[in-house]
């Protein structure tokens, strides 16, 4: 008698089965990250830098962004009415948080993020900066909000997060919301 490994000879209901759980695995585990960048934005805007609970949820957010970016080669997510989605589908929110953060990106004018699988803690840290101090708007009115963005990014060496690209220049990876070409998409 012939033994067969775990998952070989897969008929076609357990084959969808399995990735239907294997994406609910991928969503939560990037509902895990967001929840952790959240809570070390608010413990950077709560606590000085120096502060045990910044370097407590530094390691989280570090662990659950390796944990989420273990399923796939980046992590992208945007900013709908309100929700975050991640693949195109809304992350699921029992108890508010997705939106509140939701919220916060989107009064901080991002409407997307993608972090890459490279992203380390300084570069964590340095984006849970934008909680308590996000970019300026540029006075003169020269400088677009993703020159503006970049330049932020730049100025604090984060080069593997990125932060609502124009539509135009989306790489595959970013689901572009519907009304892209509204006046939403402008930052400022």
């Amino acid at each position: 008698m012939a033994v067969r490994a775990p998952g070989s000879g897969v008929g076609p209901g357990n084959a969808r089965l399995r990735a239907t759980r294997e994406a609910g695995a991928s969503d939560a585990a990037a509902s895990r990250f967001l929840l952790s960048l959240h809570v070390l934005g608010r413990a950077r805007r709560l606590y000085q830098k120096d502060h045990p609970k910044i370097e407590e949820s530094l390691v989280a957010a570090e662990h659950s962004l390796h944990e989420a970016l273990a399923m796939g080669g980046s992590l992208a997510v945007s900013v709908e009415r309100g929700q975050l989605l991640f693949r195109g589908r809304a992350l699921t929110d029992s108890r508010g948080e997705m939106k509140t953060l939701a919220d916060d990106l989107l009064r901080r004018g991002i409407s997307a993020l993608a972090f890459e699988r490279d992203t380390h803690s300084g570069e964590l840290l340095s984006f849970a900066e934008l909680f308590e101090n996000p970019p300026a708007p540029d006075p003169a009115g020269q400088k677009d909000s993703a020159a503006l963005w970049n330049e932020w990014l730049a100025k604090r060496r984060i080069a593997r997060i990125r932060i609502s690209p124009p539509c135009a220049k989306r790489s595959p990876i970013w689901r572009v919301p519907r009304d892209c070409e509204s006046s939403r998409w402008r930052l400022w």
